[in-house]
């Protein structure tokens, strides 16, 4: 029981339910054809669910040894050795390779959003550009929107839309918000870890301006889809979570207690991520019924 926990913590299990709620998302986005299809859904689930936590598992491996570094991280399966660096990467290809085959009986369109996501984020991110710049966030946040996409394609059949991509876009303007907030928090762990994180190259106030300004662009984008597409009801929800966003974004820049204000943040902008999803798939289901 111990080394299947470890397994299953190497596939970041909080980080994959969100993105693989993203992904269902994308798919209720035409909520009708999964009326009409609902086994070609759980199969498409079930091949994006394994192919995001081989990407987390291939993404604990490449960052073993800074993960031994840092307080946050050093109990992961690896750094705490549950698991050895060879089961952790046998496991992380094989749940890609077994995702990708039964994406591949969905529709090839699912396993290019796939193949995208593992490309920016394990390749890109971890293995590329973490350890060497400041924007590292930035080509990684790329991946958190691809299983919207994959979602929306298994689905449909299609491999572009401007509806699922605008939530796809949001994802990428959220992940700077809630990745440099904790960078803010854990700024001496990335310090010591030697990882380029934008608040320790640039520092806590530039960081904390940034993520402000990116706030004011996911607030932009969202509140967009939400009136362009959904109902007054369920707009003016996500205009008011984004809201929330906005204020606890300008609290942390004026903030004397950075820490706490960007962990508070952090925490919510996780919770928001959520709600907008629970919203777009809540909105699906009742203009259907």
């Amino acid at each position: 029981m111990n080394k299947f926990g470890a397994y299953i913590n190497l596939t970041k299990p909080a980080v994959s339910l969100l993105l693989f709620l993203g992904g269902i998302t994308g798919a209720f986005i035409d909520f009708q054809k999964i009326v009409n299809e609902p086994i070609r859904f759980i199969i498409a689930m079930i091949a994006l669910y394994l192919s995001i936590s081989g990407a987390n598992a291939l993404s604990n491996y490449i960052d073993k040894d800074i993960d031994a570094k840092m307080k946050r991280t050093c109990n992961r399966a690896l750094p705490s050795g549950r698991l050895t660096p060879s089961e952790a990467i046998v496991f992380a290809i094989i749940l890609i390779i077994i995702g990708l085959l039964i994406s591949s009986f969905v529709n090839l369109y699912e396993s290019f959003w796939i193949l995208i996501g593992i490309a920016f984020d394990p390749v890109l991110y971890n293995f590329l550009s973490k350890r060497r710049t400041y924007y590292n966030i930035l080509i990684g946040s790329i991946a958190g929107g691809t299983p919207v996409m994959a979602g929306w394609s298994a689905i449909t059949g299609e491999l572009f839309s401007i509806k699922p991509f605008l939530i796809l876009l949001a994802i990428i303007i959220w992940t700077p918000v809630h990745i440099w907030s904790i960078a803010i928090k854990y700024k001496d762990d990335y310090e010591k870890a030697n990882i380029p994180m934008l608040p320790v190259v640039k520092g806590v106030k530039a960081s904390s301006y940034a993520i402000g300004v990116f706030a004011i662009g996911l607030f932009i984008i969202t509140a967009y889809y939400g009136l362009a597409y959904m109902s007054i009801y369920f707009s003016s929800a996500m205009i008011l979570f984004g809201i929330v966003i906005l204020v606890l974004s300008i609290k942390l820049f004026i903030s004397s207690e950075v820490q706490k204000d960007a962990m508070r943040l952090f925490i919510f902008s996780n919770m928001y991520l959520a709600i907008v999803f629970f919203l777009i798939i809540a909105y699906s289901i009742l203009n259907y019924l």
